[in-house]
């Protein structure tokens, strides 16, 4: 699908970031934000502080999932249906309900979403774990991955180059073995029954290391 991008991130806030809907916000959130992304401008990996960099300049907004505008409701919902829970299209205006049944099948199944140039993140992670979240929305954004999700194949390629910059941001040295492993681990999660792991290359195509 084609996505045109008409609206400018606004400038970010004196935590480092902008969100999605700055009309319903916390200073808890805002905390939980920043707290992450100290994370990634003191880290140590070139991917950690690129991100970071991406973020703090206002080139994508987050905000927690809560917040999700009516359309990206409508994508969550889909989502969420392929996992076999089902969210009614009339409970957009409980979102914000802690209680709700909207909420918590939301929260259940999706830690980060993206589309855009936005990012909604589940509450409650860690500091490391919502930037290691953060590392792969913001390699979904770079790369447009939503327009490239076709076919199980493509689906995998998109969460491996995610998934791969994740594991740099930790650290990690992607051998052969440990690239194969990640691959049959996204496809066992995502169920991409179809995907042919051997038209993904280990070093995933397109945008990996964010310019600054």
């Amino acid at each position: 699908m084609s996505v045109v991008r008409t609206r400018r991130a606004e400038a970010p806030s004196r935590l480092g970031f902008s969100e999605v809907d700055p009309s319903h916000s916390s200073a808890s959130f805002k905390r939980y934000v920043a707290r992450a992304l100290e994370v990634l401008r003191r880290s140590r990996t070139p991917i950690g502080r690129a991100t970071y960099d991406v973020i703090s300049r206002g080139r994508v907004r987050i905000d927690e999932l809560s917040d999700l505008t009516r359309q990206d409701f409508r994508r969550v919902r889909r989502t969420i249906a392929s996992f076999g829970t089902r969210v009614g299209s009339d409970e957009y205006h409980r979102l914000h309900d802690r209680k709700g049944h909207a909420w918590r099948a939301i929260e259940e199944n999706i830690r980060g979403y993206q589309w855009d140039d936005r990012i909604y993140v589940e509450r409650g992670l860690s500091p490391e774990k919502l930037a290691s979240t953060l590392v792969h929305e913001v390699n979904h954004i770079l790369n447009v991955s939503e327009e490239h999700y076709r076919g199980d194949t493509a689906a995998l390629r998109e969460e491996y180059r995610a998934f791969y910059a994740e594991m740099l941001f930790a650290g990690a040295k992607m051998t052969p073995e440990r690239c194969k492993s990640l691959k049959q681990q996204i496809v066992r999660e995502y169920g991409l029954t179809e995907a042919k792991l051997e038209e993904v290359r280990d070093q995933p195509p397109g945008i990996l290391l964010p310019r600054r």
